[in-house]
């Protein structure tokens, strides 16, 4: 279960900041929120479960997804940003996720060491999943309805992989 709060999981970042409260938490799945209007608790409620159901999209992959994670031989962690079967590497970037849980990805891309050499990219089928998982932040738009100032943060857990030996 998830237990941390708006601020933690779940924030705006830009737009109207009065309708998400800052001092929000959620608790097994329990909102408790003071002083904040029933319209308000229901905008909340609404994109968490939004958010909720990205992360359980996500889940159902077994195939690299952009955002998650990629490992090099010397232990630095890169950002996946996927085109196809290929995978390229990034350091920064904002990440966004759609409701099929795929995610697009706006930043600069780098290499990694791959071997003795460094790459900009690598097939997945050279890649494999370390069985471990890490909270990184992803946006969607609120309400799945797109338009501007309407991205909402939220941390979701991502897979690692590594290059195949």
């Amino acid at each position: 279960m998830i237990v941390m709060s708006i601020n933690e999981f779940f924030y705006l970042n830009r737009g109207n900041t009065n309708l998400i409260p800052k001092h929000a938490i959620i608790h097994n799945l329990l909102l408790c929120i003071d002083s904040v209007s029933e319209y308000c608790q229901k905008v909340i409620w609404k994109n968490y479960k939004i958010a909720l159901n990205l992360i359980a999209k996500r889940e159902e992959y077994t195939t690299p997804l952009t955002g998650d994670l990629f490992i090099d031989e010397n232990g630095n962690l890169f950002r996946i940003a996927k085109f196809g079967d290929t995978i390229q590497f990034c350091q920064g970037g904002s990440f966004s996720v759609g409701e099929n849980g795929v995610g697009g990805v706006s930043g600069t891309l780098c290499s990694a060491k791959i071997g003795s050499v460094k790459k900009t990219s690598i097939g997945i089928e050279n890649l494999t999943n370390t069985n471990k998982t890490e909270n990184r932040k992803f946006w969607f738009f609120m309400d799945n309805f797109p338009g501007a100032n309407r991205s909402l943060s939220f941390v979701c857990p991502v897979k690692i992989w590594k290059a195949k030996c």
